[in-house]
């Protein structure tokens, strides 16, 4: 239901944006097989998660600007594996938005058809917790306005131990980037 206007852009505060799909503060999570067409916002976000597991689901999304496709928000032991995503932002999105942090992630064999406005991969922007052992590998970009592979922190948490290897792009606005600043307290 994302053809419309009041999901476009920046029309509602962030906590109020919709999410086809929303797991918080739970173990043991697997999500295989699902598709995700033109959600209102966010198509698939995962909150404090250990154990998580998405694989061979579709999102196709890319109606506006803040349509991400996959974001994993805090957590531990997270696989997402084997998913094609079209979207209108950030394809699969890695952020800490708590001290909980991330951690022990693999990211692998992911297709991303678009990331409209934005990256393919993106580490942050919201980066309150740690966020270490990260692996992206075997991925395939496409049609990424903004970066393939994007690293921003900017409130404070290390970011350490991040592997990118074997990353394909075709179309993006530049292949690596990356911010290290500061915002807000």
């Amino acid at each position: 239901n994302a053809d419309i206007d009041k999901w476009r852009g920046m029309a509602l505060p962030e906590g109020e944006r919709p999410m086809a799909v929303f797991t918080a503060l739970s173990k043991k999570v697997s999500m295989h097989g699902v598709t995700v067409r033109n959600a209102g916002t966010w198509a698939v976000v995962h909150l404090e998660v250990n154990g998580l597991d998405i694989s061979n689901i579709t999102v196709d999304s890319p109606l506006g600007p803040t349509h991400d496709g996959i974001d994993v928000v805090d957590g531990h032991d997270v696989l997402i594996q084997g998913n094609t995503i079209n979207s209108g932002d950030d394809g699969i999105c890695l952020k800490s938005g708590s001290s909980v942090g991330l951690s022990d992630v693999v990211v692998r064999r992911n297709h991303i058809r678009g990331a409209g406005v934005a990256n393919g991969l993106k580490l942050g922007t919201a980066t309150v917790g740690p966020m270490h052992h990260i692996l992206f590998e075997d991925i395939d970009i496409e049609n990424a306005q903004a970066a393939g592979m994007a690293i921003e922190s900017v409130d404070g948490g290390e970011v350490s131990d991040v592997t990118f290897r074997h990353i394909t792009m075709v179309d993006v606005g530049t292949p690596v980037f990356m911010l290290l600043g500061a915002r807000g307290s």
